[in-house]
């Protein structure tokens, strides 16, 4: 008898146990683990204004930018989205790139003025040029140089704002000379259309090339070898030693902007937004990047990776895979732009016409 009360209650809950295992097959599946983190944000504003930044330029520190309030905004490397430092310098827009060097910051204003002000926001002196100033400072061995739209290069004592020598070209000089410490020289752009080579200390003229086109932006000086590319086409390389040339290349477009070595490559962008690819070595034409809207000028590379931005706020990575160039879409930003992205580690930044600024995290 015990013996068939065994069996029955073992069927019993066989069955209880088979019908668990129907009904829990119409349920969803429950795990225990919780659900993993989003990732984090790849893009993301740091600013968001109505006053528009000047041209973006790098610290050790961290990211600076002037702005058309004539104030300086410092970001900190690493501070995420955390509120930038403010100093008010100027009471005019502040569009040139921001010289950091030992403490103080040096940058002219639209009306001409050059100041050097400690990072706590004080003057510690200043200079009236006779225009605005868009070209960014160097610095070397005591003496800061910044070029105005008066048509003068400016040396300065930096420490004390004394002059030390003045340079008058021809036309205006919008862009940022190019400083060799092996040459002990300056390199100066123009748009009187002739290329200067300034020795220094002394302030005096030791070589030049008239090249009857203005000289837009800054020429380029990567080593020894000096990139310069006039406003009507023309690329030249150059020796910094003597201004020998190395090629003269005549292009079909008209250009705005500096141009950028990355490796092998020289990138060319055009007053219309087209990045022109040459080789370096020569400067023969290779062939253009793959571009669906105007570009902004492309300046910015790392590990055989090029980086620019659109006017429309799309960041894309172009790479050279089979003799071909692939481009990737990075990012869509939403918001217009006038000047290049700057890369910081693994970070580009992008400064809108708005007042916004914007960080895009680049994969390693």
């Amino acid at each position: 008898m015990s013996a068939r009360i065994t069996i029955i209650l073992c069927a019993l809950a066989g069955l209880a146990c088979l019908g668990l295992f129907f009904q829990r097959r119409g349920q969803p599946e429950v795990r225990n683990s919780a659900p993993p983190p989003p990732p984090p944000a790849r893009t993301a504003p740091l600013l968001l204004d109505t006053a528009p930044l000047g041209e973006l330029s790098l610290s050790a520190g961290g990211l600076l930018a002037g702005n058309s309030r004539g104030e300086v905004l410092f970001f900190p490397a690493g501070a995420g989205a955390a509120a930038p430092v403010v100093r008010k310098l100027s009471d005019s827009a502040i569009t040139a790139p921001v010289l950091e060097q030992h403490g103080v910051y040096y940058v002219g204003d639209e009306s001409g003025v050059f100041r050097a002000c400690s990072t706590a926001g004080q003057v510690l002196w200043s200079y009236a040029t006779g225009s605005r100033i868009t070209g960014g400072a160097l610095y070397s061995r005591g003496t800061v140089f910044v070029g105005s739209y008066d048509q003068v290069l400016y040396a300065f004592e930096a420490a004390s704002g004394k002059l030390q020598f003045k340079y008058e070209c021809g036309d205006s000089i919008n862009g940022t000379p190019a400083l060799s410490e092996t040459q002990q020289a300056l390199y100066l752009n123009s748009c009187d259309g002739i290329f200067r080579k300034i020795a220094l200390p002394s302030g005096e003229l030791s070589a030049s090339l008239d090249l009857s086109s203005p000289l837009p932006a800054s020429p380029l000086l990567a080593g020894e070898i000096l990139y310069v590319l006039t406003h009507q086409g023309e690329l030249l390389a150059l020796q910094a030693a003597d201004l020998s040339v190395i090629y003269r290349v005549q292009t079909p477009d008209t250009y705005l902007s500096s141009p950028y070595a990355a490796g092998e490559f020289l990138f060319l962008t055009t007053a219309d937004g087209a990045i022109q690819v040459h080789s370096r070595d020569s400067g023969e034409r290779l062939g253009a990047l793959e571009t669906s809207e105007e570009m902004t000028p492309l300046q910015a590379a790392r590990d055989g990776r090029c980086f620019a931005l659109s006017i429309r706020g799309k960041v894309f990575a172009y790479r050279r895979q089979d003799n071909a160039w692939q481009r990737e879409l990075l990012a869509d930003l939403k918001s217009d732009f006038r000047q290049s992205c700057r890369l910081a580690g693994d970070i580009l930044y992008a400064a809108d016409s708005s007042g916004g600024l914007f960080y895009c995290r680049i994969a390693k």
